[in-house]
């Protein structure tokens, strides 16, 4: 099994960066940060991705970080809205799809003779509602 340090982690992180030796290597990647003008091959991480991130957001002048912040809160507001537009949908399809399960479960048991009382432990529904079921298929 092979042995590394996590830099994710707190412990990492400080065996890493925390150490006498290799504080200059944190000090100086900080330091000439701001001279990358892209993020160097090694560090295409998702963490130091999103730190390049960061750091690009923070040096926005007020002008642009107020454009920042509203395109930030619209996007957020929107994907809410989506989110609960999406799981009320979702609930709505389940609840269709139950109801048309339980129509076929009834139909099914009124061909096959049995009781409204079995069709009910089965499905649920109301001994009234199995009887409409069952006249609409005694009509057809």
């Amino acid at each position: 099994m092979a042995r590394y340090i996590n830099p994710y982690t707190d412990f990492g992180f400080k065996k890493l960066f925390g150490e006498e030796g290799s504080k200059n290597l944190l000090q100086d990647f900080l330091k000439h940060l701001e001279d990358f003008n892209d993020i160097p091959e090694i560090l295409q991480e998702e963490v130091f991705v999103e730190g390049f991130q960061k750091a690009e957001i923070a040096n926005y002048n007020q002008e642009e970080r107020d454009t920042y912040e509203k395109s930030l809160k619209s996007y957020r507001d929107l994907k809410g809205v989506l989110d609960t537009a999406y799981s009320d949908g979702e609930k709505i399809g389940i609840e269709k799809g139950e109801k048309k399960r339980n129509k076929e479960v009834v139909e099914n048991g009124i061909r096959a003779g049995l009781t409204d009382e079995v069709i009910q432990s089965l499905t649920g529904l109301s001994v009234e509602e199995i009887s409409a079921i069952r006249k609409r298929i005694d009509l057809a």
